[in-house]
Formats: C-alpha cells, sequence, structure tokens
C-alpha cells in the first residue's frame, strides 16, 4: 500500500489546521518591515536568478508590497534607480525628462551589475521623469511609482505590530509542523519543486569561488543571502532540505543528488558551462522526470530541465550574437579596405575641400576602442580644434594617421557642451602638407555610407 495512504485522519486535519494558522499570520499588504541580516541582496526580481541591485543592512526599513513564492515585491530602497532609453526622453533640463513615446519600457538599474533587462514598469507619452544621469545610452531616473524590487522573505520582519513571519513559504511551514520523514507526505514534492526553483541553475552571473572545505556553511553566504542560496556554493540550506528528501525518496532520488553535484560542480568550473555535457545531464534528468514512482526525484528532475533547458538556449544565442557581430566588423573592415584600394573615391584634388585641419593625436580622455582622437592645431602650441571620430571602416589606417598632419572631411559634426568643443565624425582623411594643404603621397580613403 502507498505510504500515501497511511496518514491517520488525524494528522491530515492537523496539516491543514497547520497550513490554515501560517496563511492567517501574514500581515496584510502593504506594511513597513525591518531588514534582520546584513549585506542581504535586494533583486530585480523573485529569485536567486535575478540580478541584484543593491544591499540591505540590518535594521533597515522597507515598504512591502506583495510575497511571491518566499520572495517579498517591495518599494525601492533608497538610492535605488532605474533606467529608460534616452532615445524616448526629451530632456528638459538637468534633472527633468518628458517621455515621447507610449509603451517605453523601464528597466531595474543596480549599483552592482551592469545588466539592464529587467522590466520593472512602461511609461507612456507626457510622462515625467527624474533623471539622475547617464549610463550606455539610457537615463538613471528615480524609480516610477509603479517600479518594485524584491528581497528573500527570510530577511524581513514585518513591524508595526504586524505578526511575526516566519521565514519560509507558508507550504513549507505547514510541512515542517507534520510528523514523517521528507517525502513520505503529500504535497512533499511541491515544496521540493519550490525549493528546486529557489535553488535554480540557469544563472548568467559567473560562480563565485568556494569556502573552504573546512568553514562552516553558515559562514559563508552566496549571494549575499545567508545560506539559503546554493548555486555557488551547494552549501545552501534549500539544498540541504532538498538532499534530505531526496535520501528518503528512493534510488532515483539517490541518482538525482549525484546530478545535482555533477550540475554544480560543472556550473562552477567556467563563466559557461560546456552545452554538450549540460545537454548529457539534462537527458538523465528528463528520464528521472518522465516517471512517477518516485515524486520527489521527478519535482526536482523536472524543474533542472527546465532550468538546464533555458541555459542552453542563452548559451546559444550568446554564441550566435557574437558570431554575427564578428562577421559583421570583418565585413565592414573589407569594405572599406576595398574601397580604399579601387579607389572608389575621386581623387583628392576634385574634392571641394576639408572641413578641419590639424595635427591627429591620441586623447588620454578616451580609450583605443572608442576610436575618438584629438585633432590640434600644432602652430598654436598644440590647441585642441575638434575631436574627431573615426568609423570602425576607417580604423585600419589609424597608425598612418596619428601624429601626422590631416585634412578631415566630416560626414556629420556636433558641438559637445561638456567638451566645448566640436565632435566630428570622419568621412574619409588625408594626410596633407601643413603649408599647403595638398594631399601628400598617401592614398585616399573614405568611410562606408
Amino acid at each position: 500500500m502507498s505510504a500515501y495512504r497511511l496518514i491517520p485522519t488525524a494528522a491530515v486535519l492537523g496539516l491543514i489546521a497547520a497550513a490554515a494558522h501560517a496563511q492567517s499570520t501574514q500581515p496584510a499588504f502593504p506594511y513597513e518591515g525591518e531588514v534582520t541580516g546584513d549585506d542581504v541582496y535586494v533583486r530585480s526580481g523573485p529569485g536567486v536568478n535575478y540580478y541584484p541591485t543593491t544591499k540591505l543592512k540590518t535594521g533597515q526599513h522597507i515598504r512591502v508590497l506583495g510575497e511571491q513564492f518566499g520572495w517579498l515585491r517591495i518599494a525601492p530602497p533608497s538610492g535605488s534607480f532605474s533606467y529608460i532609453d534616452m532615445s524616448f526622453v526629451e530632456k528638459k533640463d538637468a534633472q527633468r525628462g518628458i517621455v515621447t513615446g507610449d509603451n517605453v519600457l523601464v528597466r531595474a538599474g543596480s549599483t552592482l551589475s551592469t545588466r539592464k533587462n529587467e522590466v520593472q514598469t512602461k511609461l507612456h507619452k507626457g510622462d515625467t521623469v527624474t533623471i539622475q544621469g547617464e549610463a550606455d545610452g539610457f537615463y538613471k531616473i528615480l524609480p516610477p511609482k509603479d517600479a518594485c524590487l524584491w528581497i528573500s522573505s527570510q530577511y524581513v520582519r514585518p513591524l508595526d505590530g504586524g505578526p511575526a513571519m516566519t521565514t519560509q513559504p507558508a507550504a513549507t511551514r505547514a510541512a515542517a509542523t507534520r510528523p514523517g520523514t521528507p517525502g513520505s507526505q503529500p504535497g512533499d514534492a511541491d515544496i521540493v519543486a519550490s525549493l528546486a526553483e529557489e535553488t535554480s541553475v540557469a544563472r548568467d552571473e559567473p560562480p563565485k569561488t568556494s569556502p573552504p572545505a573546512a568553514a562552516p556553511a553558515t559562514t559563508q553566504p552566496a549571494e549575499g543571502e545567508g545560506t539559503r542560496v546554493t548555486v555557488r556554493t551547494g552549501r545552501g540550506r534549500a539544498a540541504e532540505r532538498i538532499a534530505q528528501y531526496l535520501q528518503e525518496s528512493g534510488p532515483r532520488g539517490v541518482r538525482v543528488q549525484q546530478l545535482e553535484d555533477e550540475l554544480r560542480g560543472l556550473l562552477d568550473a567556467a563563466t559557461s558551462a560546456d552545452t554538450a555535457a549540460l545537454e548529457r545531464l539534462m537527458h538523465e534528468y528528463e528520464t528521472i522526470a518522465a516517471q512517477d514512482d518516485e515524486p520527489i526525484a521527478q519535482a526536482v528532475a523536472r524543474a533542472r530541465v527546465r532550468q538546464i533547458n533555458s541555459r542552453i538556449e542563452l548559451l546559444g544565442s550568446r554564441t550566435r550574437m557574437l558570431d554575427e557581430q564578428k562577421d559583421l566588423e570583418i565585413y565592414r573592415r573589407q569594405l572599406g579596405e576595398d574601397r580604399s584600394r579601387i579607389g572608389l573615391r575621386t581623387s583628392a584634388a576634385s574634392q571641394p575641400g576639408y572641413d578641419f585641419k590639424g595635427e591627429l593625436r591620441v586623447s588620454p580622455l578616451f580609450t583605443e576602442s572608442q576610436r575618438r582622437y584629438r585633432l590640434v592645431n600644432p602652430a598654436d602650441g598644440g590647441r585642441t580644434i575638434a575631436y574627431v571620430d573615426l568609423p570602425v571602416e576607417l580604423s585600419g589606417n589609424i597608425p598612418q594617421w596619428v601624429g601626422q598632419y590631416v585634412g578631415v572631411r566630416a560626414r556629420s559634426r556636433v558641438f559637445d557642451a561638456a567638451l566645448r568643443l566640436p565632435v566630428v565624425v570622419a568621412e574619409w582623411i588625408d594626410v596633407v602638407d601643413p603649408k599647403t594643404g595638398v594631399p601628400a603621397s598617401a592614398p585616399a580613403t573614405q568611410a562606408d555610407d
């Protein structure tokens, strides 16, 4: 007879009562909470897979708006910011902007990560934003009223006389009050499935170094969320509970635990796990996920199949994107070289003249990859005349131009208020005689349109 049918009626009633009590002790939303740990991560979404945005310390207060699977939805703490695409904002002054489009995405900003992919809310034409800075084509703005962030409920307690909030989801708390060994009660598979999602392996961030073997698990928190997070070290509280359930599950549970150890080792070995190795593990997980004899092992296996599949898709997308970028770079370089070689541009003598002339020098303000150079007047003590941006198709000629007196024909130009100088995107450049302005023997080069 199945172990599930041996549960006494009193135990079932006790389980229902415990679950109802746990549900009733949840404070009503919204409420004010207090952080109970140091360096606790605030995240862009409800789970350890979402990138962290900031850290909070013991005693800091937060506004709690809701809960999802043991994660609290909170109002962005002080110092938080969001991102919005600069092309959809008309800047009115240093701190105020007006949204110029509809359904413009607002993304979670982070002081700990450069990622900007988690959407918080949408703004519409005419909405006002408070600008705090710029980064990578985005404005940093004060989070709009609908924006929210997330924090683990394990590190928050309610204030204002609200009922004490335990550190686990209601279903997990109810399970902890009932008799029996892990894996022997109805609903345990749901609990393990939730724990497996908490210890997700489909992460984007590089792995951290594991703590020394002699160090207790509680002294080496991973990802700033105590011992609950297990992706980095495998010693988290959630992983320990999963291991306990799997041990009682049966032979398939034991095999799943072996796969868990192998998977963590594979992900911690490098920043990008080998796709073939991930596919092999996923095949084994799929076999266990297809059986019904051991629900605990099945629940973990199903979660891992979804997570590994997402990881493989992510790795494939990154590879394709890098290959496409490389092909485009090669094509543009070849196009510029071919144009130079076959003389598509008419002779310099027939051109209407240069927009700027001067000596091209490296600028200490910009990196080599930015390809922005100073154009100076050597007869006036090296005074900067303009800054010249060189398109990638012209970059192969940079060594023959730097340090030379050149004539620059501009594709476009703007006045940079911060630099207080024109910034020119070069259409073509010739090495010219400083006195006559006539092109030297260097071949003329034209940029790709």
